[in-house]
């Protein structure tokens, strides 16, 4: 399988306590998944890293269909 064509980010920092840190990891014993929809668009999966692990291309990409909708759901993320 080749490793999906995606823009990986990264980032490192000082950390004081090892057991607050959080890690975006899936686990076998659950937890809940939230979707938040930032482009006001139709679900499409084209070009993304989800669809390539399913051995989907895909025709339609993605697009921010409402640029003062998309800064709201950003603002409450930053929030949390």
């Amino acid at each position: 399988m080749i490793a999906p064509g995606t823009v990986i980010i990264s980032a490192v920092g000082h950390c004081t306590d090892i057991q607050k840190v959080v890690q975006p990891v899936f686990k076998n014993e659950g937890g809940n998944i939230y979707y938040i929809d930032f482009s006001s668009d139709n679900l499409k999966l084209g070009g993304s890293a989800f669809a390539q692990i399913l051995n989907k291309i895909g025709d339609e990409t993605p697009t921010i269909a409402d640029s003062n909708y998309f800064k709201k759901p950003s603002i409450h993320c930053k929030i949390l």
